[in-house]
């Protein structure tokens, strides 16, 4: 049961995009909370917030089957999104949400709405709000069990186990969530390089990791010594006695 909610941009994000974003994102899930609960039930705290790749996720404290049934809606309002049907959103949701699309350009590629158990990306306003015909639904996201190797950057256990995991391949941010109960893997990891194994979701377009759900385990990465050169001092300095590398390995040989 997923009690946060995640908005990511992507591209090259510039700081009139994600503040608007970030405004709008705000609003969408306040207008969620006051139709699931009543406004005192629910305060949403910022439990990550990844400036440098627009990346924000906050929790709901207080009722928490509320603040699951705002995570549920604010998930299934990116899901009509995605396949271009926002009809069935509440007006004040819908406009909300609309804003939040809106700030797609030249520099933002997309828009991904996250939870725990799931996530929706957008491309384009035009696609989100298609306004005739039937709004044909994109092809899935690719998932499939697989590892992402990069460095464990933000870990956070409050309200259940979240990090973000900086992939090395792509030099991008990637959502990680770890089952219940296992915290425990977690344990020294936070900063080093690793390879997390899951359920690997990728952006069907640039093929990039974005979401790792299910996670089956962390492995630490054993990082080159960057000093390591300085064994190799000297090995192309005369020998003292004189001796030629044949003689040397000869001598060597017979010993």
């Amino acid at each position: 049961m997923s009690d946060t909610v995640t908005l990511a941009l992507q591209g090259e994000v510039t700081l009139d995009a994600f503040s608007r974003a970030v405004l709008h994102f705000s609003r969408l899930v306040d207008a969620l909370s006051s139709d699931v609960a009543a406004p005192e039930a629910l305060r949403w705290v910022i439990t990550e917030l990844e400036a440098g790749s627009a990346i924000m996720t906050a929790r709901g404290v207080g009722d928490p089957v509320a603040a699951a049934s705002v995570s549920t809606a604010y998930i299934g309002v990116g899901k009509a999104l995605e396949r271009g049907d926002p009809s069935s959103l509440p007006e004040g949701v819908r406009d909300e949400a609309r804003a939040i699309v809106a700030v797609i350009d030249d520099s933002v590629e997309a828009v991904r709405f996250e939870t725990a158990e799931a996530d929706a990306t957008i491309r384009s306003l035009e696609e989100a709000f298609a306004t005739s015909g039937t709004p044909e639904a994109p092809p899935p996201q690719p998932v499939a069990y697989g590892g992402v190797t990069g460095r464990v950057q933000t870990l956070s256990s409050r309200g259940g186990l979240r990090f973000t995991l900086y992939d090395t391949l792509f030099d991008r941010a990637v959502s990680c969530y770890l089952a219940e109960g296992q915290e425990e893997i977690m344990r020294d990891v936070w900063g080093r390089m690793a390879v997390v194994e899951g359920l690997v979701t990728r952006d069907r377009v640039t093929g990039r990791p974005q979401v790792i759900r299910d996670v089956r385990g962390v492995t630490v990465v054993r990082e080159a010594d960057p000093d390591a050169y300085l064994a190799s001092r000297g090995i192309l300095q005369p020998d003292p006695a004189g001796r030629s590398p044949e003689e040397a390995i000869r001598e060597l040989r017979s010993v």
